[in-house]
């Protein structure tokens, strides 16, 4: 018996530190690495391998849970395919981040929401409303190799997240269009086009995980993405093109109303930038520190950031009536590939953080020279002041990417 307890014992001891290692940011884990090294761009390569997925394990793991997911639906959804998109496509994926997957049904799809399907001679008609709901069945009766469910259907895009045990991989599974597989492949392309994006965005990225900045219930790191890509577009950088010029000079594809491809022969962009990672990344700290984040539309389909009303006055603002009221204190992004919506909904507070946290990052910047930016220094949320817990997160309805 005494023997017994002990294992208890030692097991209870185990699965609290496991718990409290599970809590510890990723950041304090890897800081010891860190520090061996002085300088920012020896620090760089620790930094990227430490925060990313091995390629070729997530590749394995994004074709197993897709592969599983397509079989446990199979039944429902004959002729389904599991396409996975987001960062798990775009290689911006975190360590520990979900897998983005998109289930076309291959499906005849109606667009009103009726509680019953339809036959149409041997054929069923669905809507989106019932996919959700079918999906989610078979989710929960699959409960040997699904766990933590969280249905959410009153988002934007809705999404079902769940973990998928046999590959240990949180999932987001969506449905209702493939807007974000189309958006996956632009970023993924954009960031080919000079070796310095794709380490900017990851450390950037990092660093809003860190300071509970971005994701989830939070900025949403789509959003974030694309003010990094309108970063880029300035004029003395110019190290992403305005996407409407990168959609241009090639036969468009269009899907539910919006051109989805872009010229794939687009030159490097490499030749108009002479500027550093670590010059960046300070530039774009300066940049939104003092960006008008309320006045302001942020547009990477044209590379400009219009005044609302400017905004409103235009072509696209008059064809989509877009609605502005009740953000006076908000941020606002129009999507450069589904033109009638526009990202909104940051609290005052998530958006106070933000400036101040750039600000702060900055400064951390300024006290440095180009190879001497510490990490450990830029990365540590502990180093950081006047930065507000929100009491009550509302959920950010969930983007495409």
């Amino acid at each position: 018996m005494e023997s017994q307890s002990r294992i208890e014992s030692w097991r209870a001891q185990v699965k609290q530190i496991k718990e409290a290692e599970k809590k510890k940011s990723l950041f304090t884990k890897i800081k010891p690495r860190l520090m061996r090294y002085s300088s920012f761009y020896s620090q760089l390569p620790i930094l990227m391998a430490e925060i990313q997925p091995n390629e070729m394990s997530l590749i394995r793991k994004t074709d197993d849970t897709c592969r599983g997911i397509k079989k446990m639906l199979e039944k429902s959804f004959p002729n389904c395919e599991a396409i996975p998109f987001g960062s798990s496509v775009t290689g911006l994926a975190l360590i520990d981040s979900d897998l983005d997957v998109y289930l076309l049904t291959n499906e005849s799809i109606v667009d009103d929401n009726n509680s019953q399907t339809t036959i149409h001679g041997t054929e069923k008609i669905w809507t989106q409303k019932l996919i959700f709901r079918e999906v989610k069945t078979c989710l929960y009766k699959n409960r040997n190799i699904i766990k933590n469910i969280v249905p959410i259907g009153s988002a934007i895009t809705p999404v079902i997240k769940f973990h998928y045990i046999p590959t240990d991989t949180d999932v987001d599974i969506t449905f209702k269009n493939s807007l974000g597989v189309h958006k996956s492949n632009l970023i993924k392309f954009c960031l080919n086009l000079d070796s310095r994006i794709k380490p900017l965005i990851m450390i950037i990225k990092f660093w809003g995980k860190e300071l509970h900045l971005t994701g989830g219930r939070k900025i949403t790191n789509y959003f974030v993405l694309m003010m990094i890509f309108y970063y880029l577009q300035q004029p003395d950088i110019s190290l992403i093109p305005k996407i409407n010029v990168l959609q241009s000079n090639c036969e468009k594809i269009i899907y539910e109303g919006w051109q989805v491809n872009f010229n794939q022969d687009y030159p490097k962009t490499t030749s108009n930038c002479n500027k550093t990672i670590s010059q960046l990344l300070c530039g774009f700290y300066k940049f939104y520190s003092t960006f008008d984040f309320t006045s302001r539309v942020i547009c990477p389909l044209y590379g400009t950031a219009p005044l609302r009303n400017d905004f409103l006055n235009s072509t696209l603002g008059q064809k989509y009536n877009f609605d502005f009221s009740g953000l006076t204190e908000s941020a606002s992004l129009h999507d450069p590939i589904k033109l009638d919506y526009v990202i909104k909904g940051w609290s005052p507070i998530r958006l106070n953080n933000f400036i101040v946290a750039c600000k702060q990052a900055y400064e951390k910047c300024c006290q440095s020279s180009d190879n001497s930016l510490d990490m450990c220094v830029l990365l540590d949320m502990t180093l950081y002041e006047n930065l507000v817990q929100p009491v009550h997160e509302n959920l950010i309805h969930q983007e495409d990417i």
